[in-house]
């Protein structure tokens, strides 16, 4: 037994022996995670090993050593990561690793934001809202510029949800804690948004010179395209084009060029552009346009057989070979050519029948339960008829409208799957486009009126007075209601002092022309003529069909849907409801002219203050 107890001990010794010479007591600390991404870009999975058990042995000895931790995970995160893919085949294991960083170290700076660049979404929004939190109860605790990348990355995220408030309340506070922050962009896309322009246009003034990156200057040249400042859009140009190695949107910097009036250096960017990009479709639209306006006819006449030649349906109605019959009369006429217009007589024949879609229901519902409902309009002579007339008419103005002025855009949504560039909000051709809208509707309008149909301005039930008084209190009280519920995020978030969505026709009107045109237009001549489209003609069309309840909520869903501003639907419904209510009440058309002028007029005046 002595025997066997002295060879046990003799055993034990030796291997507590080993395991003491195999821990060394001072392991070699690792090198950053730089230097080891950059062994393994040539070798993997052994190296890759190495280096992680490298920081193993050194973390089991050192477990407080943040730093440390801090690069054993950047190695983790890095090592197999595919940029060109986006993808981390370790991401799995990444995770494991920040998490327990973050649990270890809990209030290390750098760690904080380390994992600030690697969350996102909600888990983004309640992390930096809870380091700021940490920051106010112990104020001091965190350096001002590092604190401000939180702020930063909250306005970021909110921007993601619409909320423009709180993307430029965070953005402010994070450029006033570090002034080498530079949100100009981010907080100019939110007053662009809301449709204040002149905000944007001051915070993408404010830092035009800076050395920004490439991207960011090309963004804000963009933007100031849309916004109708072609000479500083240039301006920013000028500076992306420092980094030579950038991409830069040759097709963009053309209109630039254009707009300043450098023709001929813009046809070079043309060109660029064409023989550069994937989309070869859009590239080609831009040239056309260009050579059709500016180059001889020959010229004009090649690019337009390239573009017919990428993609018949990159002239899908034939608008741009009746433009070339003017440049080359003599040009012969081929099958495809008059395909198009075969094409765009049959788009005005669609929307001469697509009516029947909403006129045929009425119709026999109205039969099928042997309705005959009185209008609210004592002996208005509108029926279905009418309605189809004006339902018609108000598809092929559109369709007439976005042919002439925006054809790009109109084929790329029907026909052809390429990138249409995003149109200038502030423009000349924009401008044109709303005032042939609203010239083309209230022409609809007059079009369909008789000399008696006047009469419906005239008071029945109220007095003339009391009529525009409802009207205007009805149409503050709308805004006070949907702002107030906009703000408690009951309703869908939008601009609750313009509220309206024809805020760009209206901006453009008033700087190509003058804001009197607007006014004349918008405050008087519009709330005219809507009026009696969907007060007047439609919802008495409707009545005679169906009771008064379906035919006010029919005519409000037309309205808000003609409006084209989803944001704003329930605003617009509401609206409509609450002047076929007028109409009903009071048995004239003044009351809703006079809401409907007023919710104008405050929009306007809105618009006025902000551009």
């Amino acid at each position: 037994m002595r025997l066997l107890a002295t060879v046990v001990i003799l055993i034990f010794f030796n291997c507590f022996k080993t395991t003491e010479q195999s821990m060394p007591e001072n392991p070699e600390k690792p090198e950053k995670s730089e230097v080891y991404l950059q062994m393994l870009v040539n070798s993997k999975d052994s190296l890759y090993a190495q280096i992680l058990e490298k920081y193993s042995r050194y973390l089991l000895e050192n477990p407080a050593d943040a730093a440390v931790s801090l690069e054993r995970c950047k190695v983790i995160e890095n090592a197999y990561y595919d940029a060109y893919e986006d993808y981390n085949p370790n991401y799995e294991e990444f995770e494991i690793c920040l998490n327990e960083l973050v649990r270890n170290f809990p209030y290390h700076q750098e760690v904080l934001l380390y994992k600030l660049k690697n969350v996102y979404g909600d888990s983004a929004i309640s992390f930096c809202e809870k380091v700021i939190a940490d920051n106010r109860s112990n104020p001091g605790k965190w350096d001002n510029s590092n604190l401000a990348f939180f702020y930063e990355e909250l306005a970021r995220q909110y921007s993601y949800k619409d909320e423009i408030k709180k993307v430029l309340e965070n953005a402010e506070i994070a450029e006033s804690l570090n002034d080498s922050l530079d949100l100009s962009l981010l907080m100019a896309r939110q007053y662009m948004a809301s449709n204040n322009y002149d905000g944007a246009k001051y915070q993408l003034m404010r830092s035009l010179d800076t050395l920004d990156l490439a991207w960011v200057s090309q963004e804000k040249a963009k933007l100031l395209l849309q916004l109708g400042m072609p000479s500083e859009a240039l301006e920013a140009f000028a500076f992306a084009r420092r980094d030579t190695t950038a991409w830069i949107d040759n097709g963009v910097v053309a209109n630039a060029l254009m707009d300043n009036g450098m023709f001929a250096e813009a046809r070079e960017y043309l060109v660029k552009d064409l023989n550069e990009s994937y989309d070869q479709s859009s590239a080609l639209h831009k040239l056309f346009a260009y050579d059709y306006k500016y180059s001889p006819a020959d010229t004009a006449l090649v690019t337009y057989k390239a573009l017919i030649r990428e993609n018949f349906w990159n002239d899908a109605f034939g608008k741009y070979r009746l433009m070339m019959a003017f440049r080359t009369p003599f040009e012969g006429w081929s099958a495809n050519d008059m395909l198009k217009l075969l094409l765009f007589l049959l788009a005005i024949i669609v929307f001469l029948i697509l009516p029947y879609l909403w006129i045929l229901p009425l119709h026999y519902v109205s039969g099928h339960f042997k309705i005959n409902a009185i209008s609210s309009l004592p002996n208005a002579h509108w029926g279905l008829k009418a309605f189809w007339l004006i339902s018609s008419a108000i598809l092929i103005l559109d369709f007439t409208v976005m042919l002439v002025f925006s054809y790009e855009n109109l084929i790329g949504s029907w026909f052809v799957d390429y990138y249409a560039e995003e149109e200038t909000k502030i423009s000349l051709s924009y401008a044109n486009l709303s005032l042939c809208y609203f010239i083309g509707m209230l022409i609809l309008v007059l079009a369909l009126l008789k000399k008696q149909d006047y009469r419906f301005l005239l008071k029945e039930k109220w007095p003339a007075v009391r009529g525009v008084a409802v009207g205007l209190g009805l149409a503050f009280l709308l805004r006070v209601v949907y702002f107030t519920l906009a703000r408690w995020n009951i309703l869908p978030g939008a601009d609750p002092a313009v509220m309206g969505s024809i805020t760009d026709d209206i901006v453009s009107i008033n700087t190509y022309y003058h804001p009197l045109v607007g006014f004349l237009f918008v405050v008087i001549l519009v709330p005219f003529y809507e009026e009696y489209l969907f007060r007047a003609i439609a919802l008495t069309a409707m009545e005679k069909r169906v009771k008064f309840a379906a035919a006010n909520i029919l005519q409000a869903v037309f309205f808000a849907l003609m409006h084209d501003d989803y944001n704003l639907f329930i605003f617009y419904f509401s609206f409509g409801i609450i002047a076929g209510l007028l109409v009903r009440k009071s048995k004239s058309l003044t009351p809703g002219i006079a809401f409907h002028a007023t919710n104008n007029l405050l929009a306007f005046i809105a618009i006025m203050r902000v551009s």
